[in-house]
């Protein structure tokens, strides 16, 4: 390794991979929940395995190839911050469906099953199962690798034999380590390019089936049905030796009661002492199958005074002490007075209530009677029908066989969780609560936009196959990357680029693409306005506007941690775009820019193969920021010259209003969508942070600010009597919020009144709302 690769083998910061484990480690020792300890476990032993192979190289975090010898196109299982483990999602344990193939086809599972189940798909019988696979559709593809074979018989079907022997020749070093074949048989798992769902009905089934009941309802219930009967038969045991009336309470003036009656163990009647040690005896066995109740071991309980007694008066009766035949008849006076005398009617009756409260099901008892509704479903696939269709009360014949009350309504406990199944036009699940954020919006588009982007293929099996490639191929998880790298496209993966030919020009997959990518935008402009668009949404959006055959340079998020002082061209672009549509406006005055200047930069190249960049966008928001080009670097120092960069792009704003025609579409919504950002905004600030969550106060200030910067987007839109009607609303809503965040928000108001007019806001003028401060 040369010196230059070890340094940039460290741009990505190892002090963040060492800040990880140390936190795994904290929680694994000190939390109290045993499962959580357990999941800290295993992440501290992911990062003391990533630590391992960044000292020895065999890991180079930041590069877009972070694991060494590995193509960009295999796919790696990521840890949080975007660092490689090492590992491939198509490697690991042989996974139930070949276990099964390799059962029928008697072939051992080992070491090299993988290889052996590559092999036999190549051969005429695998070939022929996987073109059946193909023209039914009953496969599924997890991860994209497992598309490749399938990919290789398609094009012998197509007498494409050349391309056929060049993508085997490409994924041949791997064959015996992943899988490059589906998992089948199974349910188709493309949706109708329709409707969407968060989570399948396969992991719906596999999260209830996992439920468990929790430690303290299992204590409860041992409580209720094993102590409290004993509890009972030792106070009953006790009262036999009290002397005259049984103990009772009495209440005085004073603020303890008076206890009055006879003191027990006094008199012990035939037979007392042999039942006493037979009670005895029951409970050491009853102790071991039912250890989860403290009550009879714990030296403060009532329980456990009472058993002291029993123990002392059977085995060494001269070791017993007044003090705790004291404790007995105090502690008999208080059952009597809280539930009646032994085998009283209100004991009794307490103690039924008490065996029917230990009989109601848990929530994970209920779940399994959910999931066996569930089974004829198709797990590939979300509930198509309402979810209240499965969650009506627990018929006579479920009860009977799950060994439960009838009656019971499973609405009451599952009817988020079903939601989150429900297959639906996502307009529908944002509607109802399921999507509620741009972030699992975005998680949910690449079941829309697999179908647009495959929608030129003319052969239905490959237009099938490229929509379930595409779905799992954005299930990937972004890498960490430094100098400019970009993350791997879809187009790179060979068993796709394979295929090109096949979908390439289509108009059917511009059409469609153009139509999917308005009405994502429209979805997430209008339903989330206060979220800047998340990176996975930028990354699809992007994709459709490709597939579409449309210039509209959409730009990720920058991680104020790794920045390294430049941009790619398409920041400047993306600037442009917005001074067309901003240049002159409110928002530009705001913000203190000049879009005429920003339209005179040029582009740079980074070093002599390098690619375009955008130094002199970069350096007029370092200016923008107030740093200086020799600033010491920083996390808040990066993050003020990224923010810049935010303002003068839009952040996609400008370029999807503009790129996409929405301008005057969307023109009667932006009002209308000011109001609903300062709303959220308002709430956000007035929600209590003590000043101890210090980074829970800077992130509140930079979505906050990212929310302002929105709105006044959308104000900057509007014609002038439209914007002095949205200003009065605004500052009435101002006036109307809470006095902590009153005064504030009113300056920053006025710095945007003064904009729709006047001069550019000076620089550090104190009415610009900013999150970096």
């Amino acid at each position: 390794m040369s010196s230059d690769d070890k340094q940039d083998r460290w741009l990505a910061n190892p002090g963040y991979v060492v800040a990880q484990l140390m936190k795994a480690l904290e929680t694994a020792a000190s939390d109290a929940n045993a499962e959580t300890r357990q999941r800290a476990d295993a992440k501290a032993a992911t990062w003391r395995s990533i630590i391992a192979q960044m000292l020895s190289g065999a890991l180079t975090p930041g590069s877009r190839t972070p694991v060494q010898g590995t193509p960009a196109w295999v796919t790696l299982r990521v840890a949080q911050g975007g660092f490689a483990t090492g590992e491939f999602m198509a490697e690991g344990s042989s996974l139930p469906h070949e276990t099964m193939l390799a059962a029928r086809l008697r072939i051992p599972v080992d070491v090299d099953l993988r290889a052996r189940l590559n092999a036999w798909y190549l051969t005429d019988p695998g070939r022929a199962q996987l073109s059946a696979l193909l023209a039914s559709g009953r496969y599924r593809i997890d991860v994209p690798e497992e598309g490749a074979l399938l990919v290789v018989v398609w094009l012998i079907e197509q007498k494409e034999s050349a391309a056929a022997a060049e993508l085997l020749a490409a994924i041949s070093p791997w064959i015996d380590r992943l899988r490059f074949y589906p998992v089948a048989p199974a349910e188709n798992a493309t949706s109708d390019g329709l409707s969407v769902r968060l989570e399948t009905v396969g992991a719906l089934k596999s999260r209830l089936l996992g439920m468990t009941v929790p430690a303290a309802i299992k204590a409860m219930r041992e409580t209720l049905t094993v102590w409290n009967p004993v509890s009972d038969r030792v106070a009953a045991l006790l009262h036999e030796t009290v002397n005259g009336e049984p103990p009772r309470l009495i209440a005085t003036t004073e603020s303890r009661p008076r206890i009055e009656g006879g003191w027990p163990c006094q008199q012990y009647p035939d037979g007392w002492h042999h039942r006493a040690r037979a009670l005895l005896a029951e409970i050491a066995v009853l102790r071991k199958e039912h250890s989860l109740c403290a009550r009879p071991v714990e030296p403060t309980s009532n329980l456990a005074r009472l058993l002291h007694v029993l123990r002392v008066v059977t085995t060494a009766p001269e070791r017993l002490r007044g003090r705790d035949v004291g404790f007995a008849r105090t502690i008999l006076a208080q059952i009597a007075a809280a539930r009646g005398l032994p085998g009283s009617e209100r004991e009794q009756a307490i103690r039924a209530e008490g065996l029917t409260l230990a009989k109601r099901p848990s929530k994970a008892d209920l779940a399994a009677v959910l999931a066996a509704r569930l089974t004829t479903l198709s797990e590939d696939r979300g509930l198509t029908d309402p979810p209240e269709v499965y969650l009506g009360p627990v018929s006579a014949d479920e009860a009977q066989r799950h060994r439960m009350p009838s009656g019971l309504p499973l609405a009451d406990y599952f009817a988020g969780v079903t939601e989150r199944a429900r297959e639906a036009p996502v307009e529908t699940l944002i509607e109802a609560g399921v999507i509620g954020s741009a972030e699992l919006l975005a998680m949910m588009v690449p079941q829309l936009s697999s179908h647009a982007i495959a929608a030129g293929a003319a052969d239905p099996r490959l237009r099938r196959l490229q929509a379930a490639l595409y779905e799992a191929f954005r299930g990937r998880r972004s890498l960490l990357l430094v100098n400019l790298q970009s993350q791997i496209q879809f187009s790179e993966l060979p068993w796709v680029r394979a295929t090109a030919h096949a979908r390439a020009g289509s108009k059917t997959t511009r059409n469609a693409s153009r139509e999917l990518l308005e009405r994502v935008a429209t979805l997430t402009l209008t339903r989330f306005p206060q979220t800047i668009v998340p990176n996975p949404m930028v990354r699809e959006l992007d994709a459709l506007a490709r597939a579409a055959d449309l210039d509209i340079p959409m730009t990720e998020e920058l991680a104020a941690d790794i920045f390294m002082g430049t941009v790619t061209q398409k920041f400047l672009a993306a600037a442009k775009r917005a001074g067309e549509l901003m240049s002159g406006s409110l928002y530009e005055r705001y913000y203190g820019l000049s879009y005429a200047d920003i339209a005179r930069l040029g582009v740079e190249r980074s070093g002599q193969n390098g690619p375009m960049t955008a130094l002199s966008l970069v350096a007029m928001c370092r200016d923008l920021a107030g740093t200086s080009e020799a600033g010491n670097w920083s996390v808040a120092r990066n993050g003020r010259i990224i923010e810049q960069l935010q303002i003068v792009t839009t952040h996609n704003l400008a370029q999807l209003v503009d790129g996409l025609e929405l301008r005057m579409r969307l023109q009667p919504a932006y009002p209308g969508l000011a109001a609903r950002n300062l709303d959220w905004i308002i709430a956000e600030l007035a929600r209590p942070l003590p000043d101890s969550q210090r980074h829970a106060r800077l992130i509140r200030r930079k979505t906050t600010a990212y929310a302002w910067r929105q709105m006044v987007f959308f104000l900057a839109l509007v014609d002038r009597h439209a914007l002095d009607a949205a200003l009065s609303n605004l500052q009435q809503r101002i006036v109307d919020s809470p006095d902590q965040v009153r005064t504030e928000l009113l300056a920053y108001l006025d710095g945007v009144r003064s904009s729709a007019d006047g001069p550019l806001l000076p620089m550090g003028d104190n009415r610009r709302y900013l999150g970096w401060v």
